[in-house]
């Protein structure tokens, strides 16, 4: 589970929110209060900023070793098949560090969009559009 469906899970779950009759439901109306809004808020944003920080050294790996590979490749020039070594680990270190990276970027990117949504909304909106930001996210997850 991902730590922005982990905050949406522990927000929703603190406003008895984590039933799916209730999703869109005009006849149940839950109160939730400003408080937990603020907490949602905050949890959101602390761990923005916490996926910005690993961005940053998601992309200074990405260069280090890109200049490594570079670097491995010009010291063996004379040698085929070492040459063939480095570009294969260094492609193979890149590949998996920019899959990383595109995961941390698109769960980034949710946040930032949930953030900016919820800013403006009450509650009680705010709660209808986590709701169904969570159960989206379940449902493309079993689809995987």
């Amino acid at each position: 589970m991902s730590k922005i469906s982990t905050i949406f899970h522990s927000y929703l779950s603190d406003n008895s929110l984590l039933d799916l009759e209730k999703l869109g439901s005009e006849d149940k109306k839950v109160e939730v209060s400003r408080n937990t809004s603020d907490t949602l808020k905050n949890n959101i944003l602390r761990e923005s900023k916490f996926n910005n920080n690993i961005v940053v050294v998601a992309i200074v790996l990405l260069c280090i070793i890109f200049g490594l590979g570079i670097f491995f490749a010009i010291y063996y020039r004379d040698s085929p098949t070492t040459i063939g070594v480095i570009f294969g680990g260094t492609f193979l270190s890149l590949l998996a560090i920019v899959s990383r990276l595109r995961k941390i970027w698109l769960e980034k990117s949710l946040m930032d969009v949930s953030l900016s949504v919820i800013e403006d909304m009450s509650p009680q909106d705010a709660a209808k559009f986590i709701q169904t930001i969570y159960y989206n996210m379940l449902e493309s997850n079993k689809k995987r």
